[in-house]
Order: C-alpha cells, then structure tokens, then sequence
C-alpha cells in the first residue's frame, strides 16, 4: 500500500513543459522592458515637467539621479529623462483637536520628492502628447519607474521648452 510516488516525464509533456516556460518569459519581458527614447521629430517640442512623489521613504530621492530614464509604469509608455530632484521633508494635513483645525505635520522618516524630467512631446489643443500616445497634464496622477525607482505622484508643473 505505501508505494512510493514517482514523477515520470514523457517527451511530450517535456515540450509542452518547455513551450510554455518561453512563452511565459517572453511575455513577461516584453510587459516588464522600458521603451525605448524617442528622438525629437519636426512640429515636437521639448517640454520640462515635475512630478510631486508624496511620502516616499526618506533616502529613496538619493536613487534617482539626472540622466535616468523613466518609463510609464502601468502602459510602459518612454515618459522623459531625469534632469533635477529634490527632497523636502513629507508634510500631511491633520487635525489638531486643540486648536480645532487642521494643520500640517511633519512625517517622521519620509520625505516628498519633486522630479524635473525633460522630453519630447507634441502639444496638442487639450492635451501634451507623450510617446506618440501618452496624455499629460497638470495635477494628473502619473505611475513612473526608473532605475532603482517606481513611485506616483501628480503632476505638478508644466514647461514648454524651444524646439
């Protein structure tokens, strides 16, 4: 009764074992790969933009250098290079019940992150066009990722730049 269990292989089942392990890979490298710069084309200009990353972990500003790449994070959308960060310490609005009204309060071991990026973009009547397809606009939520980096924030702040 107590026979011992042994896994058995055929060669079909190891193919069809191997077919499915590159399919799996190969999907997940194409969903997960940053796209690739753009290079400015005629009627593009170059805006500047910033983005606010609202209370990151204190230290996560120092990963994200000038000259990064940041890619979309949910559409893998080519979204600009980093040209300036900087930190200042994370506030959030609270209510001081002694006072009764809200106030803001520094967050121990945070910090809010404004993100400078700089990239080619057509502007359009509604919108700034990023990619060929991605929308930017001010106070909008983007998801970024960069290296070492992925964090969301609103947009903050809007430059068009010279052509």
């Amino acid at each position: 009764m107590n026979k011992k269990f042994r896994f058995k292989l055929n060669l079909f089942d190891g193919i069809v074992l191997v077919i499915g392990l590159v399919a799996v890979a190969v999907l997940g490298y194409f969903m997960l790969k940053p796209a690739a710069p753009t290079e400015a084309t005629p009627g593009v200009q170059t805006i500047r933009y910033t983005v606010r990353v609202e209370g990151a972990i204190a230290g996560t500003g120092a990963q994200i250098k000038p000259g990064h790449v940041l890619a979309d994070s949910i559409k893998n959308y080519n979204i600009g290079t980093v040209e300036s960060v900087e930190t200042t310490v994370s506030r959030i609005k609270t209510f001081n019940e002694a006072e009764q009204r809200f106030v803001y309060a520094e967050q121990q071991g945070m910090e809010d992150i404004y993100i400078t990026v700089t990239t080619p973009a057509t502007i359009g009547e509604n919108a700034v066009i990023l990619d060929g397809a991605y929308s930017l606009r001010t106070n909008a939520m983007m998801y970024i990722r960069g290296e070492g980096f992925v964090g969301y924030g609103p947009v903050v702040s809007i430059e068009r730049g010279e052509n």
